[in-house]
């Protein structure tokens, strides 16, 4: 009799039975794998977060390097008049190489020290400065000013995406004509 009542002891005795540690494991892989799944979205965003600060930083560099130069330095040139009147629109043409939008001032595959030849960024920049024939149109600089705008672009995965910085630099004695 005594080990009849150990038998009794036995199922009664609290526990899991084996189809509520399968349902416990299933409900733990289907966590697992929401979590994996937000991990992944983690790094694809931290790798694009990265690419904008790449972007963002090789512009601000390039836009010091410009303001620091003389309003008659050769890369402040203007050569292409015809998109002054909205800087933001020749932004937005889409152009990969800037040559008709972007007074022609490129360079081309940097990596993210801004060094050329081996990296997905492209970087222009435009120069606007008031033309002397005409003097009253909307859009330009005030006499005495220049805008400047440096465009990084790049692709990635994702597709195409672009970041700039805009300044406006006084010319003192006036701006060169354009």
């Amino acid at each position: 009799m005594a080990a009849t009542r150990t038998l009794k002891k036995r199922r009664g005795s609290s526990g899991f039975s084996l189809l509520e540690l399968m349902v416990a494991l299933f409900i733990l892989a289907v966590g697992m794998l929401a979590v994996a799944s937000m991990q992944t979205e983690a790094i694809r965003g931290n790798s694009f977060s990265d690419l904008i600060t790449i972007g963002n930083t090789l512009a601000q560099a390039k836009m010091e390097f410009l303001l620091g130069l003389a309003p008659t330095d050769a890369s402040l040139k203007d050569t292409n008049t015809a998109n002054n009147a909205n800087l933001q629109a020749a932004l937005n043409t889409g152009s990969t190489t800037g040559a008709n939008d972007f007074d022609g001032y490129q360079e081309i595959t940097l990596d993210r020290y801004g060094n050329a030849g081996s990296g997905a960024f492209n970087r222009i920049w435009n120069v606007a400065k008031r033309d002397p024939a005409n003097p009253s149109q909307l859009g330009y600089p005030a006499e005495g000013l220049m805008t400047i705008v440096v465009v990084v672009r790049w692709t990635d995965q994702r597709g195409s995406h672009q970041t700039y910085v805009s300044s406006i630099k006084p010319c003192p004695g006036g701006c060169p004509s354009p």
